[in-house]
């Protein structure tokens, strides 16, 4: 009798203990960090979109850039056209000058005034040489440019490490997570281990959030800011660059031109200055030797 009420007894308990097992076994919570892992590969999707974005603008420079470099061969076309233009008209006053020896000498003040604007002209062209001059010599340096864009470039391919670091964590932990959750959902009917494996999750839980705001960081004071100093160098500066580079050249071929005016006025003037001279003189021989002189001087000028 008495062992038949102990066993009644030890099965009510054991009756109990399942009920109340029961009544602690719950349904998994939902997962809260699965949120901030799709979080940051939409992140990582939308930087990778902007990078292709910035490529595609890159093309389109560089295409616009192509249609650059024609204009300027017409320009130098333009130039050389001009040039032979200039060598012509030379060549016309020259053979004006010629022919005109033989006038009277009642033209001398319409050669003063000649004279008079070709010494403004030749003011004009040597102010314009010199400021040409100063000009290029304060141009902005361009190899500073160079290094500027290397320094910028180093700096984003370590960001760009950075991030897969980053990455590489982020993954490492999300599988921690996965390894826990399978362990909580074995264990979850033992409430002996549940502050343990909370305590756990809660440790991994702050990890993520600090992995978090570490990337947030990262984005806004080094990612950001890399990729718009980037896409200036990539875009802006480049044009830039090309741009005084046309433009150096241009001017060295102005300098260029206005010193060969420079010379030929200058020369120009010591022919009329030598005209004036042997037309106050009675002697012929002295405008036989002017002839011969310019006639000289075209010789050499065609060879």
């Amino acid at each position: 009798m008495d062992l038949k009420r102990k066993l009644e007894f030890d099965q009510e308990e054991e009756d109990e203990w399942e009920r109340e097992v029961g009544h602690l076994t719950k349904k998994p919570a939902h997962n809260p960090y699965a949120t901030h892992v799709e979080v940051l590969d939409k992140q990582f999707k939308d930087l990778m979109q902007m990078s292709e974005d910035l490529n595609i603008r890159l093309l389109e420079l560089q295409n616009n850039l192509t249609g650059f470099e024609h204009e300027e061969d017409k320009v130098k076309e333009n130039i050389s056209s001009l040039k032979h233009q200039c060598d012509t008209m030379l060549n016309d006053i020259f053979e004006t000058l010629k022919e005109k020896q033989d006038e009277e000498t009642g033209k001398e003040k319409e050669e003063e005034e000649y004279y008079e604007k070709d010494e403004m002209l030749s003011n004009i062209a040597h102010d314009l040489l010199k400021d040409w001059e100063t000009v290029l010599l304060s141009m902005y340096n361009i190899d500073d440019i160079d290094l500027e864009m290397d320094s910028l470039s180093h700096s984003f391919k370590v960001t760009e490490f950075d991030i897969i670091d980053l990455t590489a964590q982020i993954d490492g932990y999300q599988a921690r997570i996965k390894a826990l959750n399978t362990e909580r959902e074995s264990l979850d009917g033992l409430p002996q281990t549940l502050p343990l494996l909370t305590s756990h999750i809660k440790k991994h839980q702050e990890e993520i959030d600090s992995i978090n705001n570490m990337l947030e960081r990262l984005e806004r004071d080094t990612i950001r800011p890399c990729l718009v100093r980037l896409s200036n160098l990539k875009i802006n500066l480049p044009l830039d660059q090309l741009q005084q580079k046309k433009d150096i050249l241009l001017m060295k071929d102005i300098i260029s031109d206005l010193d060969m005016l420079y010379t030929l006025s200058l020369k120009q003037r010591a022919y009329q200055q030598l005209i004036s001279y042997v037309h106050d003189q009675p002697q012929e021989d002295c405008l036989t030797e002017l002839i011969d002189i310019i006639q000289q001087y075209n010789q050499e000028k065609e060879t």
